[in-house]
């Protein structure tokens, strides 16, 4: 049987990138030199390298990423409770092979209805924006800025005790207004956005790589959507218009590959 794992039964950390579009990810295929750390990890990883996002919207793209159901245009399925509650999901199959199921996002929980979506498809544990400091809520408008929430994560993965033990992850500096406590790329904010979120990716996965965790840990990325406009706008038949990266790591991985899903 082909696998892409060392063992059955790693831990699982899933991290949903804010609007992480290909066209940013020069091993993608993207513009070069925005997120240097995610390129390499790529190299080291199994990278989807032709996955595309199934909504434009958050609320979309995490019922798409954690429940495997097709998104609508003008149609939230996760503002509605009597639909989102009876979704399958990967939080609900984990937890029935006996996985403990916790959710990290530093803004609103309650946002577009995803707590209720969130606690009714498996998560045991939600954390967010008021489990934070007055101050580290203020440091992006949307919430907590992702170095303060990457920090929270690396904590939280050491203090897991029991295994098995799954962690979802919601990313959120890359995003309008594009504000960051970073300037790598000043003449351009939304990249220089991406830019730092890329930086705590590299700065998260080093520390991972050395803790005693990493070989028995899978760390999966995928993106929520894209930005259709960025760095130039893409009509709907432009392949590259919802291309995002779909890239598993860790020390779980038995090999690094490339599988151009279609």
């Amino acid at each position: 049987v082909d696998t892409l794992l060392r063992n059955r039964r790693p831990n699982i950390i899933t991290i949903i990138l804010e609007g992480m579009s290909s066209a940013l990810i020069g091993e993608l295929g993207g513009k070069s030199n925005i997120t240097p750390n995610f390129d390499n990890i790529i190299k080291e990883g199994v990278i989807f390298s032709n996955c595309h996002a199934n909504s434009y919207r958050t609320d979309r793209g995490i019922i798409s990423s954690l429940s495997g159901y097709a998104s609508f245009p003008k149609t939230s399925v996760m503002k509605s409770p009597v639909k989102s509650r009876n979704l399958p999901s990967l939080a609900s199959s984990l937890g029935k092979a006996g996985y403990h199921n916790t959710f990290l996002y530093g803004g609103d929980i309650n946002f577009t209805n995803m707590k209720s979506y969130l606690y009714s498809t498996g998560y045991n544990k939600l954390i967010a924006d008021k489990d934070f400091t007055l101050q580290q809520q203020e440091t992006h408008l949307w919430g907590v800025t992702d170095h303060i929430t990457f920090d929270s994560l690396y904590t939280i993965v050491q203090n897991s005790a029991e295994s098995p033990w799954h962690i979802t992850y919601l990313t959120l500096s890359s995003h309008q207004p594009w504000t960051v406590p970073y300037n790598r790329i000043p003449d351009d904010a939304i990249a220089n956005s991406f830019a730092y979120t890329d930086s705590c990716i590299g700065n998260f996965i080093g520390r991972l790589k050395k803790s005693d965790v990493w070989d028995n840990t899978l760390v999966i990325f995928i993106a929520d959507h894209t930005l259709a406009r960025y760095p130039e706008r893409r009509e709907g038949d432009d392949a590259m218009r919802n291309k995002i990266p779909f890239l598993l790591t860790g020390g779980a991985i038995r090999e690094a590959r490339d599988i151009p899903i279609l």
